[in-house]
């Protein structure tokens, strides 16, 4: 397996902070024009602003089959390459990924915060190795 599809499609492993946002901003660089786009097509429909959620299935729906199939790719693209790195964070500070099925409670948002605050454990734990570590040890 390549060291891409390691870093980004692997559950494995542990997330600094740094990286964590860095990848954060990235996918929202990508990802706030990506949505943007697709409302603006939207939008396009008359009443767009009080439809119900009924109602933009049937928009939605309505689109040609190969416009509805790309976007659930992306979307689950993108949902998936942000669980793995919010996995990979919650390895880092020592829990098991299991803890963001916690995200779904009513307060759940603030796991995504702690995610970017909490600073990971020092030296190797069960996830693997400190990845802090791995770059002091090249920059030396």
């Amino acid at each position: 397996m390549s060291s891409f599809f390691k870093k980004y499609f692997s559950f494995k492993g542990r997330l600094l902070r740094s990286e964590y946002i860095s990848f954060l901003a990235k996918l929202m660089i990508f990802t706030l024009p990506y949505f943007f786009y697709v409302i603006s097509d939207l939008r396009n429909y008359k009443s767009f602003n009080v439809m119900s959620f009924d109602q933009f299935l049937t928009v939605l729906l309505g689109q040609p089959a190969a416009y509805v199939i790309a976007n659930l790719l992306i979307i689950t693209l993108l949902l998936i390459l942000y669980l793995v790195a919010a996995v990979k964070r919650l390895h880092d500070i020592g829990l098991s990924g299991w803890v963001l099925l916690l995200s779904f409670l009513p307060s759940g948002e603030a796991l995504y915060v702690s995610l970017a605050l909490i600073p990971g454990t020092k030296g190797p734990n069960k996830y693997g190795p400190d990845p802090f570590e791995s770059i002091s040890s090249v920059e030396r």
